[in-house]
């Protein structure tokens, strides 16, 4: 076996420590779904359905009318491959569509995710960031840094706009609303 070979390694076995260290888990993957909802779908798609919840691997998805439940049932397909393609395989297993009656034209935020890469980082969030990809060589030491910066931009964003972290397992949600990964435990 050649040298080269000997000293290639697998890129789980450098980044699973440094997710474990960072505890990045399957539940900021999710919110991450629910926060890039309408890239994935468009606008369009996005003022008639909304990305309302994850539980487990299954996204739940309010829609408009039951039209609007048909139709993204048809596109359901599409929608997962453009979810794996924003947040990564293994993140969502399913996507469930219901109809509400509701529609969110006002509620899409303004911020797009070019706006996200303004939110400012806290300094000690920063310095652990660093602190974790010092260890991990490159090529995939960059890519893995832009990733764990854009969470921590999407984590600073919903404290800005008043998310709340549950006292039970750290997840952020939204306030008055119960946290989406302790509630099937509490039920």
């Amino acid at each position: 076996m050649s040298k080269r070979l000997k000293r290639l390694t697998r890129l789980g076995d450098i980044l699973e420590p440094a997710l474990k260290k960072l505890d990045i888990s399957q539940k900021t993957k999710s919110s991450m779904v629910l926060f890039l909802w309408p890239k994935i779908v468009g606008e369009r798609i996005a003022r008639n359905a909304r990305a309302e919840r994850v539980r487990g691997k299954t996204l739940f998805v309010a829609t408009r009318t039951s039209s609007w439940t048909t139709e993204l049932t048809f596109l359901k397909a599409e929608i997962m491959r453009k979810i794996r393609e924003e947040v990564g395989g293994g993140t969502i297993e399913d996507v469930r569509f219901s109809a509400s009656g509701k529609t969110w034209e006002d509620d899409i935020p303004e911020e797009k995710e070019e706006d996200l890469r303004t939110v400012k980082i806290p300094g000690e969030v920063l310095e652990k960031i660093e602190e974790i990809c010092s260890s991990i060589p490159e090529p995939p030491r960059s890519s893995f840094k832009n990733f764990l910066l854009l969470d921590a931009r999407l984590r600073q964003w919903k404290l800005d706009r008043g998310w709340l972290a549950c006292p039970l397992c750290g997840a952020l949600k939204e306030k008055g609303e119960p946290c989406p990964y302790c509630l099937p435990r509490a039920v």
